[in-house]
């Protein structure tokens, strides 16, 4: 049984990897503007709020982080949007086993 836990964990993290990279790239190339949604947090992200009715902090604090650390690069936020994306995979993952 051991040898199959290992074998998941392999194409977990094959599959985790892979989906990171395609879905990092292909709007990268594809996009012309970042969604509307994404520069709208980025707008909220100025100054730190401690959030609104409406949204909590993080949603805006994430954007703005890598805002502060890569600029103004599209690729950035497609990538972390796919962070959020493949850490719910391996929760998802986890809460199975």
């Amino acid at each position: 049984m051991e040898i199959r836990k290992i074998y998941h964990n392999k194409i977990l993290a094959i599959f985790l990897f892979s989906h990171l990279i395609i879905w990092t790239v292909i709007p990268t190339i594809s996009n012309d503007n970042l969604p509307l949604d994404v520069i709208e947090a980025i707008t909220w992200g100025d100054g730190w709020p401690l959030g609104w009715e409406k949204h909590p902090p993080l949603s805006s604090w994430f954007p703005e982080l890598f805002f502060q650390i890569f600029g103004n690069q599209d690729w950035s936020y497609y990538l972390l949007s796919q962070l959020f994306v493949v850490l719910t995979f391996f929760v998802i993952f986890k809460f199975s086993e």
